[in-house]
């Protein structure tokens, strides 16, 4: 399960700096508020208009990862086609 590769990574001292994208099917408020709280970078829900996705991976790809570490900004941290703009 992601959360727990999460852990691993956050729990080890040479991947602190490290990004981390959530790439999820679930937007349970749970799972957004855990997997933030945990130190994720981004989370991505997974979309099936491939269009769509391919855009979100472009955008997602091309970040000021600076503007993302240690913590987004809550509005900032959830990225789907409707929020691209604002990140």
């Amino acid at each position: 399960k992601g959360i727990h590769c999460l852990d691993e990574i956050r729990s080890d001292q040479k991947l602190q700096d490290i990004p981390v994208v959530i790439y999820s099917n679930s937007v349970s408020v749970k799972d957004l508020a855990e997997t933030y709280e945990k130190g994720a970078n981004l989370y991505m829900r997974k979309r099936f208009d491939f269009n769509e996705q391919k855009m979100i991976f472009k955008k997602v790809l091309s970040l000021d990862w600076e503007e993302h570490k240690p913590y987004p900004e809550k509005q900032k941290y959830f990225i789907n086609a409707k929020t691209l703009e604002t990140i």
